[in-house]
């Protein structure tokens, strides 16, 4: 079945990212650990988010069914694929550092672009581990209809 976005799926991806700013930066190790709806971290970004008068910010999902979201959607069974990574200073630079190479990150189309960014940034010199880490899309859904996400699953992984 097609992928499709939500009209919620802004509010959740600022939700995603809030647990995980707020949580630890390790994939997850026992999905059935602690469910979203009792993770202390991810709750207390939702109370600090500034959301249109008549909505409330409520946690579908944290740690530790997920880590370091970068991406994510939806299928028609409202479950979420959700983009992981764990290169975080391991074969992926922080350009949040080097502001000055912004127009230039924005504007890589390919990945020769960006590799050529690198290279004028003497970045590609310093650093070979691009593929020493490896990239993941987990699966996270609601099982039980509370409407609250409660397991994952890795939908696919290997991708360095």
């Amino acid at each position: 079945m097609p992928f499709r976005f939500l009209a919620g799926a802004t509010l959740l991806g600022l939700l995603l990212a809030l647990t995980v700013l707020t949580g630890s930066a390790v994939p997850p190790t026992n999905p059935d650990a602690q469910p979203a709806k009792d993770n202390p971290d991810a709750n207390s970004a939702a109370k600090r988010a500034v959301v249109a008068g008549g909505l409330k910010a409520t946690v579908w999902a944290a740690e530790p069914l997920l880590a370091n979201p970068v991406a994510f959607c939806f299928d028609g069974q409202g479950r979420a694929f959700v983009a992981e990574t764990t290169r975080f200073e391991h074969g992926v630079p922080d350009t949040r550092g080097h502001m000055y190479w912004l127009d230039e990150d924005i504007g890589s189309r390919s990945v020769e672009d960006r590799l050529k960014m690198y290279e004028k940034h003497k970045f590609g010199a310093k650093d070979k581990n691009y593929e020493d880490f490896d990239d993941q899309v987990r699966m996270v859904w609601d099982s039980t209809g509370s409407k609250v996400a409660d397991k994952s699953t890795v939908f696919a992984k290997g991708f360095n």
